[in-house]
């Protein structure tokens, strides 16, 4: 069969019109900073963080507008409006489509979806609707970026990534330094974070897995609170995120004790968060949508 390529080679078809974006999954255990994520991505407080409903059983698609937007989808097929108060206190939607990819449709003014829609997927350890749910929704994406978390590769993990890799025909890997039982390790670049890399590579090496590099970083190592922390939409979140001391107090104890100057821009940098959205949006231009290949 001869794919949209061929034509565009040929002359046929103007390359300009062929301008499909990528859909881009978030996959992995619950409470790894999946949404934590989106919300640095989308650089506002529009992906639920804590334990509410939208984060354990919804997938969330976030594709680009000029004004926000957020809906979740009927049985009819047809969108509601919705607040994202709403969509954490809700207990159940029994009027939620039940067979559709996508039970929540975000629009965001957010850069990066100018050049490719996101996905939020339910995580794997939740329960056994969820993690259906989960790969459920691989027909309909591009490339997957695998988030885990530098407490341990599970068991689960392991076998999680090796379904994606058979699955998908892009997979990357993101570590998001959230250990708060040794906090030295939030930092991505602590020497315990880096052995754990290093550790992960030999065992994906061993099984033949392909893994596509973020920036040059096999395992793109990096702290999603670190940057969440410094925008201005975090306080909305606060309230799901924060424990009995603030996330602020803990953040400037911990480079305190590594005598590291607190400061907004020393935050950020460390998060290394802008440095990953520059490598996505660099292999996102990687993207053919002639024929839905990487180009290498």
């Amino acid at each position: 069969m001869r794919s949209w390529n061929d034509f565009v080679s040929e002359g046929h078809i103007p390359a300009e019109l062929v301008h499909e974006k990528p859909i881009i999954a978030l996959y992995g255990s619950l409470q790894n900073g999946k949404s934590t994520l989106i919300n640095c991505f989308m650089g506002r407080y529009t992906a639920l963080t804590g334990k509410g409903l939208a984060t354990t059983s919804l997938t969330a698609r976030y594709r680009y507008a000029g004004n926000e937007r957020i809906q979740y989808r009927l049985a009819s097929g047809d969108l509601r409006d919705i607040t994202l108060d709403e969509l954490f206190r809700a207990k159940s939607f029994d009027d939620i489509s039940s067979g559709s990819s996508f039970n929540i449709e975000a629009k965001v003014p957010a850069e990066i979806l100018k050049f490719c829609d996101i996905v939020d997927t339910p995580g794997f350890n939740a329960n056994n609707e969820d993690t259906a749910k989960a790969w459920n929704i691989l027909d309909n994406v591009n490339y997957c970026l695998f988030v885990i978390s530098n407490t341990g590769l599970t068991e689960l993990n392991r076998d999680i990534l090796k379904q994606l890799c058979k699955k998908c025909s892009a997979v990357s890997i993101i570590m998001n330094c959230s250990d708060g039982r040794r906090q030295e390790k939030w930092l991505p670049s602590h020497p315990a974070n880096m052995k754990f890399i290093n550790e992960i590579r030999s065992w994906i090496n061993s099984e033949g897995l392909e893994i596509i590099p973020l920036g040059g970083k096999y395992i793109f190592s990096c702290n999603a609170l670190f940057y969440w922390s410094q925008q201005k939409d975090f306080e909305k979140s606060k309230a799901y995120i924060d424990q009995a001391d603030t996330v602020h107090k803990h953040i400037a104890g911990l480079l305190k004790d590594e005598e590291i100057v607190v400061s907004n821009e020393n935050i950020l940098s460390l998060s290394r968060i802008n440095e990953l959205i520059s490598a996505l949006e660099a292999q996102i231009k990687k993207y053919n949508p002639a024929n839905h290949q990487w180009r290498r």
